[in-house]
């Protein structure tokens, strides 16, 4: 850090106008009566991803409400959070700029000429902001978050221009994983639709059985897949397929977690521990590295 950067609160960037919180409408002002299948967009907790808006399944709320709500709109660069439950997590608005926030949302928009959104964001991404985050919010069953928590962080905070040159090498780096993302989804959905299509649907044996060639397959995979049905308990399968159970094929076991009052086990270890409950690494969130 040079000596330009400074340390400020999230409150004291607040009480200098650089910055401002805005909670969600109460649940009165947003009933579940207003919600429609067309209309604008309304961002609840569950469309809160890792620095972006997830769009599937979003509520709707027709024009005269969105209106009545209008001081709860978006802006592109408006940073929202989590108030109940994965409060560890925030998204930037981009394109979803007119969209309302939700009750169960916080929302943090900044002077663009003190404070630059994208590094903003990507700093609350950081492993060191997750934890801070999910340490000081309330509830143990369900963690809350509020306006005064979200004050007390505590940021470094560079020149704008060192903060838009970071924010710019460090969207790269986010794109460039949205992108791979979004290629993997892809990729996933024609293995199932494949799936489907040999082990489902039976195309290939449906071809064969009809004397034509499977579609997009080479003969060597064809020559796996019989010419003929036969009748079954579940009904007409592939000729020579029987019919069996997970259970009967692959052997399932549980894993356990070894005692973390043995201290053995954990100290000076040289095999990697996997649990569904590790946090997100700098593989997902590339600032983790540099600040």
């Amino acid at each position: 850090m040079t000596s330009e950067w400074k340390v400020s609160t999230l409150g004291d960037l607040i009480d200098e106008g650089a910055a401002e919180l805005q909670t969600g409408p109460f649940g009165t002002m947003l009933h579940n009566s207003a919600y429609r299948s067309e209309g604008t967009p309304v961002v609840a907790v569950m469309h809160i991803g890792d620095n972006r808006l997830i769009h599937s399944e979003l509520p709707r709320v027709d024009d005269e409400t969105a209106v009545r709500l209008s001081r709860y709109r978006l802006k592109k660069g408006d940073i929202l959070f989590s108030r109940k439950g994965a409060v560890e997590r925030r998204a930037i608005v981009r394109e979803e700029e007119g969209w309302l926030q939700g009750s169960d949302c916080i929302r943090l928009r900044v002077d663009s000429n003190i404070l630059d959104s994208d590094f903003l964001s990507f700093a609350f991404g950081t492993p060191h902001f997750r934890n801070w985050i999910s340490q000081n919010a309330h509830g143990a069953t369900m963690p809350s978050l509020n306006q005064e928590i979200l004050k007390r962080i505590s940021l470094y905070i560079p020149p704008i221009a060192e903060q838009r040159k970071i924010a710019e090498q460090l969207k790269a780096f986010d794109d460039k994983i949205e992108l791979n993302r979004k290629m993997n989804a892809t990729l996933e959905q024609m293995a199932q639709a494949l799936f489907k299509f040999w082990f489902v649907d039976f195309d290939p044996v449906r071809a064969k059985a009809a004397g034509r060639a499977p579609d997009g397959m080479d003969a060597e995979t064809a020559a796996l897949f019989p010419m003929e049905f036969e009748d079954s308990k579940l009904g007409s399968i592939p000729k020579g397929w029987r019919i069996s159970t997970i259970g009967n094929e692959v052997d399932v076991f549980g894993g356990s977690t070894p005692s973390t009052k043995e201290i053995s086990y954990w100290e000076g270890g040289v095999y990697s521990w996997v649990t569904p409950a590790l946090p997100i690494n700098c593989l997902q969130n590339p600032i983790s590295n540099l600040l």
